[in-house]
């Protein structure tokens, strides 16, 4: 748990006060045979806590499991403004080794 600070923690729509703290669930072993292992339990973790937090999640944090539904969450009412900028500025999708909108997303809903 780390907390938020700065410009970060400003309302985001839908919610009552702003995000205070973020957690990241890093799952690390100097063993590489350990890595699905590890990444399992951090899967597990996560969806045990995850219905006690505000939903969402901070983009920067996440990795390859930000899936389309997850993504959703976390912009809430923003996500179908992006998907529409992806589409007209990236419809390529050039820039995809983030937690990436396809340009052929669909909006929420």
């Amino acid at each position: 748990m780390e907390p938020f600070t700065g410009s970060a923690p400003t309302t985001p729509p839908g919610m009552r006060a702003p995000p205070t703290w973020a957690m990241v669930i890093a799952g690390i072993d100097p063993d590489p045979r350990k890595a699905g292992e590890l990444a399992t339990w951090a899967r597990r973790y996560w969806a045990a806590i995850h219905a006690h937090t505000g939903g969402g999640g901070y983009i920067n944090f996440m990795m390859g499991d930000a899936d389309h539904a997850r993504l959703s969450a976390t912009y809430g009412d923003n996500y179908q403004p992006l998907v529409a900028l992806k589409r007209k500025y990236d419809p390529a999708n050039f820039f995809r080794e983030n937690p990436n909108i396809p340009p052929g997303a669909a909006g929420p809903g």
